[in-house]
């Protein structure tokens, strides 16, 4: 009788200690996880702008972006033209860039009208050089800011309606970003349609000089 109660607490025993090490486990995350605490819940969003589009393609039962119409609203006026030195300058109330009004090679540094990538890079320290439009910190722009230009209801050129810009080329700008999958290539946005991708290097296309804006 009494070894059939020993072992009876015994049982008990042990019973008892599994479920505290199953507690203990769980309150550290579980016994897979390495231990760690459980990941923050964040708390907030990104507030990113519209893309612009407000006409709706809907499918049977997906709303597409026309649809929502989600993001941050864009400012009125969206662009503000300032004279600068011997042209204007043209600043995006949205993001507070500015933008070469007219991004047409300057006969101060070039006397083409496409570049290859380092040729922008080096197109852009000349303006720098040469204090073009009366500022000096001039860049190629990188590929998240060349694109927050494109308003995807707008086509050849991808600009909003009433945009103050001159000669822009229906067609591909440089940006300063290199194409992680590949060195040798660098990202462009198109300004027929926002069309981002990216290219050689060694290829010609059009350069678009931006500042951060005051």
């Amino acid at each position: 009788m009494n070894t059939t109660r020993k072992i009876k607490f015994s049982f008990l025993a042990v019973a008892a200690l599994i479920l505290l090490v199953s507690l203990a486990l769980a309150s550290c995350g579980g016994g897979g996880g390495g231990g760690g605490t459980s990941p923050p819940t964040p708390t907030s969003v990104i507030n990113l702008p519209k893309t612009g589009q407000i006409v709706s393609y809907p499918t049977a039962t997906s709303p597409d972006d026309g649809f929502y119409k989600r993001g941050v609203a864009w400012p009125s006026p969206r662009f503000t033209v300032a004279s600068s030195g011997t042209g204007t300058v043209v600043s995006d109330n949205l993001t507070g860039l500015m933008w070469a009004s007219d991004p047409t090679l300057s006969s101060l540094c070039s006397a083409g009208t496409t570049t290859a990538w380092q040729g922008a890079l080096d197109y852009v320290a000349c303006l720098n050089t040469n204090n073009y439009l009366s500022h000096t910190d001039w860049r190629l722009p990188n590929r998240k800011e060349l694109r927050s230009l494109a308003d995807y209801s707008q086509y050849s050129p991808s600009l909003p309606s009433g945009h103050p810009f001159t000669n822009v080329q229906a067609f591909y700008y440089w940006s300063s970003t290199t194409y992680a999958g590949s060195p040798a290539d660098a990202w462009l946005v198109g300004m027929n349609g926002g069309v981002v991708l990216a290219v050689n290097k060694t290829s010609g296309y059009y350069v678009w000089p931006v500042r951060s804006g005051q």
